[in-house]
């Protein structure tokens, strides 16, 4: 990219100078600027030129992997609607596939996290939720509805919207 000569030059000489030197660059590529993890050491023999050796990782879909997850985590924390992510455990049955088989009764379900709008608007804790099942939550009946309709996506593959009213703290939501 442009100004990167005087960037490289910077970096020869820290790596000179500092040896070893570890740093993120960005570097133009056929395909396109990519991010690196440049790891760098150099050398002054008595007789001849400096030396100077570097290990290039490409790191750009990390990167972008990284920026994508803080993306969902400002949306997840902003958000105005209670949100709430549930972990799916199919019980380890496995389909022919290799992915998990869907047997009435074997799926697992359980609370990862949940956003501020969720916790203000039902009381209930991000923390004291994690790990637990709707079952565990709600009660059996309450639970056992809500984990019926987690199975009918999975048997869908698809999402779907369906009305959800909880009982909590002595009224409905």
């Amino acid at each position: 990219p442009e100004g990167g000569q005087e960037e490289a030059a910077e970096i020869d000489d820290r790596a000179l100078e500092e040896s070893p030197v570890e740093t993120e660059v960005r570097r133009s590529a056929a395909e396109g600027p990519r991010d690196f993890h440049l790891q760098m050491a150099g050398r002054r023999p008595e007789e001849g030129p400096a030396e100077i050796y570097a290990i290039y990782t490409d790191v750009t879909e990390r990167k972008e992997r990284e920026r994508r997850l803080r993306q969902a985590e400002t949306l997840v924390r902003n958000a105005q609607d209670a949100f709430f992510l549930i972990d799916v455990d199919p019980g380890g049955a496995e389909s022919e596939e290799g992915g998990a088989k869907s047997e009435e009764g074997r799926w697992e379900f359980s609370v990862r996290r949940v956003n501020p709008a969720f916790e203000k608007k039902t009381g209930l804790s991000g923390e004291a939720l994690r790990g637990r099942s709707p079952r565990d939550v709600f009660g059996e009946e309450t639970g056992g509805e809500i984990e019926e309709n987690y199975r009918k996506c999975i048997r869908r593959k698809e999402p779907f919207e369906y009305p959800e009213q909880v009982f909590l703290e002595g009224e409905m939501t």
